[in-house]
């Protein structure tokens, strides 16, 4: 889609170090610099890896606040250290670390994960863990400091970035709010949906909330594989476990796409399967990872992430061979039930909305992607790039499908 450039142009760092930009054009300063703002508040950047252990304890007492939105997972120190150690080994020439930490005083008071990546030539302020995260969000003591914060780091970016474009914003949250006062644009939308789990006396309450012919269907396709073959349904916590399972899940989403004709932006990243692959022993990641399997052979997995009382269900994959049990439907119904079983009150399914998870729950919330450009070259590169991008899909969509998957897979080795 868009070729990274190895090189930063050195307008992109004229907000840090001149000696830095002069020196060492393809790096930032090693060395967080202040931004002295408006409302008592100052916003440093944090450009390097051993820069983020030291706040951990802090980031994590302002994430597990839910001042932004109930669903913070993708914010939490763990991961984004996680993403940030696994993309600056791999790519450090095409992503940048851009944490940007709000101070009143010596007292943090937000976090907002961010890095630096470049798009069409221009340098753009992305989530840290863009494009593998699935909600963007600030981490915030208090609701009240999210605007001014914002408004006081994307006034910092001025010249070391050409724009902003913040992928899955949660509409109602204080970061979307935050962005329109700025002026952001929402350029695409979609559903992510919800199972509230928290009013339910039971697992098979829960149940009832299923259509009736989706519970009967359910019901003996699960007894029909529990004739035809025999079957293990296991759980998986720990990372001996979750490895293979995870492993699995990833090949099968490959796969999938593959014979789909499909492409994904986090797919196409070759520091994905390393993100992935070393979860499970990522500190102070929690996993939970479920699967259906007769002998060796695996019918379906899934797994996601437990954070702060809520399950968000990352990936999934299934032997098509077994499509007629429909184990998918059950990989997540066991997923769902294990999360009761667990007192998780909230299994967050994600985008897209489709009709396997909206069996489950109606309730969603709105994702959108925001975007804010800082000068002309961002306007002129990311708008004509937006602009080819959407000429593309609707001639992809007048090829043969044997055409268009040749096309795609072709993309998705680039």
């Amino acid at each position: 889609m868009t070729e990274l450039l190895q090189k930063a142009p050195l307008h992109a760092f004229r907000n840090l170090s001149r000696v830095s930009v002069l020196m060492k054009p393809q790096s930032l300063n090693e060395t967080a610099r202040p931004q002295s703002v408006a409302q008592g508040l100052r916003v440093e950047f944090l450009t390097e890896l051993s820069q983020l252990a030291p706040l951990a304890d802090r980031w994590e007492a302002l994430n597990q606040s839910g001042s932004d939105h109930d669903a913070p997972v993708f914010q939490s120190f763990a991961w984004c250290h996680h993403v940030a150690r696994v993309r600056l080994s791999k790519s450090p020439k095409q992503f940048r670390l851009l944490v940007a930490t709000v101070w009143r005083g010596d007292d943090l008071v937000g976090v907002w994960p961010l890095s630096l990546q470049q798009t069409s030539s221009v340098w753009l302020a992305r989530n840290l863990d863009d494009p593998f995260g699935q909600f963007a969000g600030v981490a915030f003591r208090d609701r009240q400091d999210i605007a001014p914060g914002v408004a006081a780091i994307i006034e910092a970016l001025q010249g070391t970035a050409d724009g902003m474009q913040i992928e899955a914003v949660i509409a109602g949250s204080g970061l979307h709010a935050a962005l329109l006062q700025q002026n952001a644009k929402t350029i695409s939308a979609q559903e992510a949906v919800i199972v509230d789990l928290r009013p339910h006396a039971s697992f098979d309450a829960v149940m009832q909330t299923i259509g009736s012919q989706t519970r009967t269907t359910m019901r003996k396709r699960r007894a029909k594989l529990m004739r035809s073959h025999e079957v293990e349904q296991a759980y998986a916590t720990t990372s001996d476990k979750l490895a293979p399972l995870m492993k699995h899940a990833f090949d099968g989403r490959v796969a999938w796409l593959k014979r789909n004709g499909r492409t994904s932006p986090a797919f196409r990243m070759e520091e994905f399967r390393r993100v992935i692959d070393e979860l499970a022993d990522a500190p102070g990641v929690e996993l939970l990872g479920s699967s259906i399997k007769t002998g060796d052979r695996w019918i379906a997995v899934g797994w996601g992430f437990v954070y702060a009382g809520s399950y968000y269900d990352y990936m999934s994959a299934m032997d098509l061979e077994f499509a007629q049990f429909s184990p998918g439907r059950q990989i997540l119904a066991s997923l769902v039930e294990e999360c009761f079983r667990r007192d998780i009150k909230v299994a967050e399914l994600l985008a897209p909305v489709l009709d396997y998870k909206v069996e489950w729950s109606k309730k969603t919330k709105t994702v959108e992607t925001m975007r804010l450009l800082f000068n002309t070259k961002s306007r002129l590169l990311i708008g004509g790039a937006a602009w080819a991008m959407s000429n593309a899909r609707r001639a992809s969509r007048m090829l043969p499908e044997s055409l268009r998957k040749n096309l795609v897979a072709r993309l998705n080795k680039n």
